[in-house]
């Protein structure tokens, strides 16, 4: 055998070296990147941008809790700027956690530590982290024990609520704040409702279509949720037949609408012609018309179809971003054109990560975009020991079209039903106040927009009752100049007002 040369020793051990210096460097914060290798990959049939964006990343703290965390839940973007997530050991016994990621200080800390919880041991949050724009109440239910858990985000209060089923565990939820109805998916074709404001269940049982009384099995992974008219909709286990569930009368409904597998990711903004975008298990994509019973086909997310679990919809509509559950080459992220169902991808991830930081990203389970449109949150799981957070920051020159380059035309709307009052004082310095009154009980968005056009601020976004409200806007962080306020009414525009 002959004499080995000590380079070849040495070198292998320098580049791990490396590794775990970058690694480690991204385990203590957050670092930047911009490469072209971020435009390089199979796109199939997809194009690619043209210009790479620069991408945050760093990997979850979860402080002494160790490693071999995950992530299985959406990504929500609250109201004070901070995107939500939770992080789990996947143990039925173990340890679960939610996560606040501050994009301004580009730091992540531990919400809810369910070590400091002594009812509760569950190692799995799986939902969305729904919040309320209003008050910062959140819900959160156990993968494993059915656990429910209340915090909010600015008291930072915890309350452990209980088991409403005992010994039943629900792998998806989702809350709605407006009637006060939190959802858990269980895995056995189940589906429970729960009353948030008095705490106690409504419903708990395999859902009965109404008219028929056949029984469904609710899919385990399935929800979308309407916020205008409360429907939460689902698909059935056996055959993908579309349930949809009516809070106010509590019945279930099987309608005429079939998809080719379940439901599984979907839009959670319904647009203006009154659909949501959805795609099922095996990548399709279609447009779901809920009040006129239809589906609408547009292909396949991504060559044949592949796994995905959440779509964000930019504010106007334009585009759907997502990443995917499942190991897909080079893993992309995904800008999908509403308009000409265009798929681009905005970058490929694993070769640049798995190179420089020994971080191999695998499943997406959640992303949320900013409110100006300009950058996405995602969080994977990885090769690390826990997850990665990617935030990207999408260069304009790639999704022109929002925001808008104009303000949208007011639209026809009950002129009895509101009053939108001009701002005072007018013109002012660095604050003025907004003032509106509702006749009628209504889902409330007001949104701030600069001389362009681009929307700058929204400073409501809730269901409201009668009465008159009003908001202050703060605009010291943005520059002297002409400002218009927007008044929506489920999501349409009703009234806008220029304030100087």
């Amino acid at each position: 055998m002959g004499s080995m040369n000590p380079l070849k020793c040495v070198v292998p051990i320098i580049l791990n070296f490396a590794l775990i210096s970058n690694l480690l460097l991204a385990q203590n914060g957050m670092v930047t990147d911009n490469s072209t290798t971020f435009l390089q990959g199979d796109a199939g049939d997809a194009i690619i941008a043209s210009v790479a964006p620069s991408i945050d990343f760093g990997i979850v703290d979860v402080g002494s809790a160790g490693n071999n965390f995950t992530h299985w839940c959406n990504v929500v973007l609250g109201p004070d700027g901070r995107y939500y997530f939770t992080v789990g050991d996947h143990n039925p016994e173990g340890v679960v956690m939610l996560i606040a990621y501050d994009p301004a200080t580009k730091t992540d800390n531990i919400c809810i530590d369910s070590r400091n919880i002594p009812e509760l041991a569950d190692g799995k949050w799986h939902g969305r982290p729904v919040i309320n724009p209003d008050n910062g109440d959140m819900y959160l239910i156990g993968f494993y024990h059915g656990d429910i858990v209340y915090y909010n985000i600015y008291s930072k209060q915890i309350e452990y609520l209980g088991q409403p089923v005992p010994g039943q565990g629900f792998e998806e939820h989702i809350w709605d704040w407006q009637r006060n109805h939190l959802y858990g998916i269980g895995s056995t074709g189940d589906i429970l409702v729960y009353n948030t404001e008095n705490r106690s269940v409504v419903f708990h049982d395999n859902p009965e279509d109404s008219q028929t009384s056949a029984e469904y099995s609710w899919e385990y992974r399935s929800r979308l949720l309407d916020r205008e008219t409360g429907f939460l909709y689902g698909s059935d286990w056996i055959d993908n037949t579309i349930l949809s569930y009516d809070p106010a009368s509590n019945l279930f409904h099987a309608i005429q609408s079939f998809l080719e597998n379940s439901l599984r990711a979907c839009s959670n903004v319904k647009e203006e012609d009154g659909s949501f975008w959805i795609f099922d298990r095996s990548g399709n994509v279609f447009k779901f018309f809920p009040d006129e019973d239809r589906l609408e086909p547009h292909g396949k997310n991504w060559n044949l179809g592949a796994y995905v679990t959440f779509i964000e919809r930019s504010p106007g509509g334009r585009y759907l971003y997502y990443s995917f559950a499942g190991i897909q080459s080079g893993m992309p992220v995904v800008q999908y054109d509403t308009k000409t169902d265009e798929k681009k991808v905005i970058a490929f991830l694993e070769e640049y990560y798995s190179e420089k930081y020994n971080f191999e990203p695998y499943q997406f389970y959640g992303g949320a975009l900013s409110q100006d449109v300009s950058s996405l949150f995602m969080v994977s799981n990885g090769t690390s020991g826990n997850p990665g957070m990617f935030h990207i920051h999408i260069p304009e020159s790639e999704r022109t079209g929002e925001p808008a380059t104009c303000l949208p035309a007011d639209q026809s709307g009950n002129p009895d039903n509101f009053r939108l009052a001009q701002n005072y004082p007018n013109p002012f310095n660095s604050s003025t106040v907004i003032s509106y009154s509702l006749s009628n009980a209504d889902f409330v968005t007001l949104k701030i927009y600069n001389s362009v056009g681009q929307e700058i601020e929204s400073l409501v976004y809730s269901y409201q009752s009668p009465g008159t409200y009003s908001k202050g806007f703060i605009a010291d962080d943005f520059p002297n100049g002409i400002y218009f306020y927007s008044l929506f009414l489920n999501n349409k525009l009703i009234k806008t007002k220029k304030c100087c």
